[in-house]
């Protein structure tokens, strides 16, 4: 049974061994992760000069599923699109956002202010 929804800045924080790294851990079994979000971390960890090779292996270790995006969470990450407009949220994180939705799960990030967004959504912070 997954409990939380992780975003790009939960996983990164576990590769990069950063603040909070430890809160996420405690949560990741069974936690849910967009191949989008998937796909995020490994260009963030290749712009950091990092090995695509070595942070596959890493995440690929971790008790997650990676769930494929769908036609559901699109149109679902198209609705936080339409209904934010004015703010500027990144398809990655419409994409995260819409597997928590589709999955009525929380989600577990870094970013305080998805708390301000107006969804349906439970958003919990690690640092």
């Amino acid at each position: 049974m997954s409990s939380f929804v992780l975003d790009t800045s939960a996983l990164v924080a576990i590769l990069r061994n950063e603040k909070g790294a430890d809160q996420v851990k405690d949560r990741l079994h069974g936690a849910l992760v967009s191949s989008v979000t998937l796909s995020e971390v490994l260009c963030k960890t290749i712009d950091k000069g990092g090995s695509l090779e070595m942070a596959r292996a890493m995440l690929s270790s971790l008790p997650l599923e990676t769930v494929p995006f769908d036609d559901e969470q699109a149109a679902i990450a198209a609705s936080i699109h339409e209904s934010t407009l004015g703010r500027v949220i990144a398809f990655a994180d419409r994409a995260c956002l819409a597997l928590a939705l589709s999955r009525q799960l929380p989600i577990l990030t870094s970013d305080r202010q998805w708390k301000k967004l107006k969804l349906n959504l439970q958003v919990e912070c690690f640092r």
